[in-house]
């Protein structure tokens, strides 16, 4: 998109999700996380990251997202982890691991 980096638009993804969330629908603190992460992967792997890159990508979203909505530090570690979670499921990554992939 417009000469960025996978990288950059897979941020980009998640701050416009986390904003549009919060402006138009008056998302919790916690959703806005979610919407973050889910965005921010989706746009990685559109944009060909690797699935490290796409989960490592959703976490840093969600953190983000969850800091500026106001969750606790502890709230966004928890919001990280769900969204890598989520993030590796969705890549197919093996049950097993999407649990490390929480805690990483």
């Amino acid at each position: 998109v417009a000469g960025y980096t996978p990288a950059k638009q897979a941020a980009l993804a998640g701050a416009a999700a986390a904003t549009f969330g919060n402006l138009d629908y008056n998302m919790t603190a916690w959703q806005l996380a979610e919407a973050a992460g889910a965005a921010s992967a989706l746009a990685g792997s559109v944009a060909g990251m690797s699935i490290q890159g796409q989960i490592d990508a959703a976490r840093k979203a969600a953190q983000i997202a969850g800091a500026a909505a106001g969750l606790t530090p502890y709230e966004q570690a928890e919001a990280a982890g769900a969204a890598a979670a989520m993030a590796a499921a969705v890549a197919g990554v093996p049950a097993e691991q999407q649990a490390s992939q929480a805690g990483a």
